[in-house]
């Protein structure tokens, strides 16, 4: 069995919603109030906790009890997570407050969405089933690194001091569960994103999740995809011979690359419809060029540049040239 598309992006919203209600109801408390009364604060704070977490719960203990029952799995009445404590939220906004005032409701939005994770987990550890992190929308680097465990059998030690690892605001990911060990969510593909984890340049874990934030966020951000594309390009470039260069020009505009012209040389600014070349550039060292057989080359061939392994050249069969050849 695998979980729609349609189902799981219905659930998730759901959840987002609980989560997002929560924080623009803290966001309006603070411009109407400001922060001068702490016990105030902290008391709207704790209610909002509260009443948005017991919803949350409730609706976490509706999806695993509807997957149960859709995989055949007969389990107990699941279970709601505890909510969060007058300390612990005290604690958390107190926290918050020290590094930027502006990120109180985004606080209450990840303390709320904690306990829909919770109510997953301790379920799923309960009743011996499987749990995997799933990505959606704009990832971060922490969450691929999570969802590239795959699924995995529930224990204590998926915990964090009792709680889900890794829960954060702005965040669409969800932890998944499963009870006959092949069930999955449509989409959710463990494989390629420890393909990604495990390439990225790094000597331990953080270096690598790093490595994997500054290609997928900040300034000209790639997806997935294209990172996965790069990886193979940078690791085995005569994949460039499976492909025409007007096939591989189509291909990298459909991983949402943006192929312009060639700019420089003899073919500069001429489109490839015309007889031009074509680049795509990646990362701040990265590039991918076609320069087409002409005046000043004796062959076509694509030109691959980057950091791991400086510039090469190959010839539309992907087979590498020397200088001689070109």
């Amino acid at each position: 069995m695998k979980i729609s598309t349609k189902a799981w992006v219905a659930y998730i919203k759901k959840m987002s919603q609980i989560s997002e209600t929560a924080a623009d109801l803290m966001q309006k408390w603070v411009q109407k109030n400001g922060f001068g009364n702490d016990k105030a604060l902290l008391d709207y704070a704790f209610a909002l906790s509260q009443h948005y977490g017991q919803a949350i719960g409730a609706l976490s203990c509706q999806m695993y009890e509807a997957t149960a029952a859709a995989q055949g799995a007969v389990i107990p009445t699941a279970e709601m997570a505890e909510l969060p404590e007058y300390g612990e939220v005290a604690k958390a906004i107190h926290g918050t407050m020290k590094q930027s005032q502006n990120n109180v409701p985004a606080t209450i939005a990840r303390l709320i969405k904690q306990v829909g994770a919770d109510t997953t987990l301790k379920n799923a550890e309960r009743d011996g089933a499987e749990f995997a992190w799933v990505p959606h929308g704009d990832t971060c680097a922490f969450c691929i690194t999570l969802a590239s465990r795959g699924w995995q059998r529930m224990s204590k030690k998926a915990l964090k001091n009792g709680h889900a690892e890794h829960i954060h605001a702005h965040c669409d990911c969800e932890y998944a569960v499963r009870f006959d060990g092949k069930s999955s969510v449509a989409g959710y593909d463990p494989e390629k994103y420890e393909r990604i984890y495990y390439n990225m340049p790094g000597k331990n874990s953080q270096d690598k999740i790093n490595s994997l934030r500054r290609l997928i966020s900040g300034k000209n951000p790639l997806t997935l995809d294209q990172v996965e594309f790069i990886i193979e390009l940078e690791g085995n470039p005569e994949i460039l011979g499976g492909r025409s260069p007007q096939q591989w020009k189509n291909y990298l505009e459909f991983l949402g690359f943006e192929t312009k012209p060639l700019g420089a040389g003899s073919l500069r600014g001429i489109k490839f419809e015309d007889g031009g070349g074509y680049r795509i550039n990646y990362r701040g060292d990265g590039y991918l060029q076609y320069h087409p057989e002409g005046r000043h080359h004796k062959v076509a061939y694509y030109k691959v540049s980057n950091a791991r392994n400086g510039t090469k050249r190959f010839d539309t069969e992907g087979v590498e040239l020397d200088e001689n050849k070109r």
